[in-house]
């Protein structure tokens, strides 16, 4: 095999992998317990994109989340995956659809960046740096 055709494997192939477009990712600062970091997907392919999880160093455990009302009251539900159709983007947001940060291990502060590795179905996992920002008149809601 040609060098040139060991590079390609070993470097192109994982990044042609990915076909989500992330964006405005943010996780917001908190003190308490757990945390939640938003963002977009953009699915810019002709097939179904499924995002099936996630992980940080930052925490316990990460899990997928949906609101649903109950009466007058939205709660938290952990959900199996977020799927993003061809051709659209789905905003991860405040009293909507948002990952999860279960057992923080320090408090998420204003100006800090934790590490989030993406896992979509049939994909290479995403690694990104995620900035801590601070943000106010965030949803009031139960577990």
């Amino acid at each position: 095999m040609s060098f040139y055709r060991v590079l390609y494997a070993l470097f192109l192939i994982p990044f042609l992998s990915h076909s989500a477009i992330i964006e405005n990712i943010y996780a917001k600062s908190t003190t308490g317990p757990n945390g939640a970091v938003f963002l977009t997907i953009t699915n810019p392919t002709e097939k179904h994109l499924k995002l099936m999880g996630a992980k940080s160093d930052a925490c316990g455990h990460v899990e997928l989340h949906t609101h649903l009302k109950d009466g007058d009251i939205y709660r938290m539900r952990p959900i199996p995956y977020i799927m993003v159709n061809p051709g659209s983007t789905v905003a991860l947001q405040p009293g909507g659809l948002h990952i999860m940060l279960m057992t923080v291990k320090k408090p998420l502060e204003q100006g800090n960046m934790i590490s989030l590795t993406l896992s979509f179905e049939g994909q290479c996992d995403q690694t990104l740096m995620v900035p801590v920002k601070k943000v106010s008149g965030c949803c009031k809601h139960k577990k």
